[in-house]
């Protein structure tokens, strides 16, 4: 894993474009538009090994799409970002996860469990990815840009960001949050496309979570943004939340 200091962060941002990306210049002011994008937890069974190569990309409203799990149970938490527009890509993301940090107390995410898949750089707090933790990740300038459209392209581009092993001894909840340790500019939660241009989401309608209970009762959510094509513009956004 990669630790670097809040200050080797802030120099990377401050000498180069958003998230390092060295493609087109990043959009002027009024000519990008924000995204409709969610990041967010898929839970995978650990019956067999994964590679990132064998995973396939989901649209966050794929019945598939499994965001609740059960307690004493071991899954893969993939962590992906969804209703990337097609025209413009996913390329970065700027996060923290958070999750009861007490060993064999709710959430426990398994050491050393993390796999990046993005094939750019990351810059992880040291904590990275526990309770309160944060990380910039990447994809490649070059040959990195996400644009799998996984189905209906209404639904947008799904970039699998990486993913660790996780394990809930009781009733808790693992959740995408702001990176709350991102040096000078407070809590961070923003995407780049691969254009340059970065935005910042909103924590309370684009975070998701996985929840995990012996009944079922903690429910995890995975915010959906479905991006309706009116003639030639993506336009009129409708929104629907839970699974």
């Amino acid at each position: 894993m990669h630790k670097v200091t809040h200050l080797a962060i802030c120099s990377l941002f401050a000498l180069t474009p958003p998230f390092v990306l060295s493609g087109p210049a990043a959009a002027q002011d009024g000519e990008a538009k924000a995204p409709s994008v969610t990041v967010g937890f898929l839970l995978q069974p650990t019956d067999r090994p994964l590679l990132c190569s064998g995973i396939v990309p989901r649209a966050c409203t794929d019945e598939a799409a499994v965001v609740t799990g059960t307690v004493l149970e071991s899954y893969y938490a993939l962590l992906c970002i969804f209703g990337g527009d097609p025209e413009t890509g996913i390329a970065g993301v700027t996060l923290g996860v958070d999750y009861d940090g007490a060993s064999q107390s709710g959430v426990d995410i398994e050491d050393g469990s993390w796999i990046r898949c993005a094939n750019g750089l990351e810059f992880p707090t040291d904590d990275w990815p526990g309770p309160r933790s944060g990380n910039v990740i990447t994809w490649d300038s070059e040959d990195g840009c996400q644009r799998t459209v996984p189905g209906d392209e209404a639904h947008g581009v799904t970039a699998v960001v990486g993913f660790f092993s996780v394990t809930a001894y009781n009733t808790d909840r693992l959740s995408v949050i702001p990176h709350t340790q991102f040096p000078l500019r407070g809590p961070t939660f923003l995407v780049a496309d691969c254009n340059s241009a970065q935005f910042d989401l909103d924590p309370a309608k684009q975070a998701g979570s996985v929840g995990f209970s012996s009944d079922g009762s903690e429910k995890g959510n995975l915010p959906c943004i479905r991006h309706v094509e009116e003639e030639t513009t993506w336009g009129r956004i409708k929104s629907t939340y839970g699974n």
